[in-house]
């Protein structure tokens, strides 16, 4: 048997980067959430601390230093004491870094796995008792663990089976299949029951409304007890609240904004601020972001909130540093999007703008080759749907408006005739035009 020195890896400075980083900024903490585990830390002082600050987040308490401090009571001492914490802002790894000082702990942990393993290949292969075939499977299994640590896991036909069978005894209760109701009937049934798992466009040239109808299918699922993320990567949260608040009393938008209503309309205003202060909706309004952070991001709004789903506005506006151009941009994003929503099991609704060649057309109906920047696109996602509204090409002085859905994965095509309420941005169906304020 041939013995050596093995040099265990590590990296504490590096571990301490992210530590610092984590208890100075929430986003380096979202981040970290989604790569490392408490496992990942050699240092045993490190490891406790990043435990702590998992403890707290999971408990929806701030992690500082202050927080962290408090919370380790009396391991505080163990883990080197207030000076090692505040040693710890010193080697802040910031938010523009901190996503590959995580990688780099992950590496490292996995090679210290590995050694793990290896010892143990070794100790049993000199073992004359052990069955050779048996071993080998043994070992292969145990390696797959390891290199698929953070990867998707397998089904076999018995639990897929269980699953399907579930979906279609509650397709069978509820007379539809199961998905996320957008608030409108008959594109509920068009889309089989409403939003499913995986990645849904929403696709228009500008003006059309599609930050409109997408905060109006936002407000429609949260009514109904359903939590709802929102990345809006152009328009302050404070304004896509002042829109459903407008959408839900039924009073003019603009008015709103300037303060000019009547007292009957006020009341409506507080009814409606009262009613949404109760839905699950939660915000993230970084402008600048890349996808890597959405990622972390969502994944984190999914741990900490336990998301249905996700409105992203609007697709072209996500970074890709590494991509050579923006079609590539777009592709990648879209790919890693498709595989996130069925990856964390929600619906991803993502809204995209259509190139300009729809407008030199006659008929001016979005199609499926309208889509910018990408082939991709239509490719990656489930359910490809488009706003058309003929008013904004003044070829109609009325309100009505198509929800045109060109592709969809899961069932048939087929569009849903709308009416716009421009006064508050309202999209509502034809056929369904009821008051949902019957008196204040």
């Amino acid at each position: 048997m041939v013995n050596m020195q093995i040099k265990i890896p590590k990296d504490h400075a590096t571990e301490k980067k992210v530590l610092g980083a984590i208890l100075s900024e929430q986003e380096a903490l979202e981040v970290a959430i989604s790569i490392l585990s408490v496992s990942d830390f050699d240092n045993k002082s490190n490891r406790t601390i990043f435990k702590t600050a998992l403890d707290l987040d999971a408990r929806g308490e701030p992690v500082d230093i202050v927080t962290v401090s408090a919370a380790l009571g009396q391991n505080l001492k163990a883990v080197g004491g207030d000076d090692y914490l505040a040693g710890l802002l010193d080697e802040i790894a910031t938010t523009r870094n901190i996503e590959t000082h995580c990688e780099i702990i992950k590496n490292v942990s996995t090679l210290r796995k590995l050694i793990v393993f290896s010892n143990e290949m070794l100790k049993k292969a000199t073992d004359e008792r052990q069955n050779a075939v048996e071993l080998i499977q043994g070992l292969s299994e145990s390696l797959y663990k390891i290199t698929t640590e953070n990867g998707g896991k397998e089904i076999d036909m018995s639990d897929g089976l269980l699953e399907v069978m579930q979906m279609i005894d509650d397709a069978k209760i509820k007379g539809v299949d199961v998905g996320i109701p957008t608030g409108y009937k008959q594109l509920d049934k068009l889309l089989g029951g409403g939003l499913q798992t995986g990645l849904i466009l929403l696709a228009a040239r500008p003006s059309m409304g599609k930050t409109a109808f997408a905060m109006n299918i936002a407000r429609n699922t949260a009514q109904q007890g359903y939590k709802v993320g929102i990345f809006s990567l152009e328009t302050n949260p404070s304004q896509l609240i002042l829109r459903m608040i407008a959408i839900n009393a039924r009073v003019n938008n603009l008015l709103l904004k300037t303060g000019q209503l009547q007292e009957s309309e006020w009341r409506k205003v507080t009814w409606s601020a009262n009613k949404l202060e109760k839905y699950k909706i939660y915000f993230d309004k970084k402008y600048d972001i890349k996808t890597s952070e959405l990622k972390s991001k969502i994944q984190y709004m999914k741990r900490r909130y336990n998301i249905d789903f996700v409105i992203i506005d609007y697709l072209q506006l996500i970074k890709h540093p590494a991509a050579e151009n923006k079609n590539n941009a777009v592709g990648e994003t879209s790919r890693l999007l498709k595989c996130l929503a069925e990856e964390i099991d929600i619906p991803i609704l993502c809204l995209s703008q259509l190139n300009r060649e729809v407008e030199t057309r006659r008929n001016k109906r979005p199609m499926l080759a309208d889509l910018r920047d990408s082939g991709s696109l239509e490719q990656d996602a489930d359910v490809v749907m488009f706003i058309y509204r003929p008013k904004i090409y003044g070829l109609s002085a009325g309100n009505e408006a198509e929800i045109i859905v060109a592709k969809h994965r899961e069932g048939p095509v087929g569009y849903i005739e709308f009416v716009f309420i421009d006064e508050w941005a309202s999209f509502e169906e034809k056929a369904i035009q009821e008051d949902e304020i019957d008196k204040f």
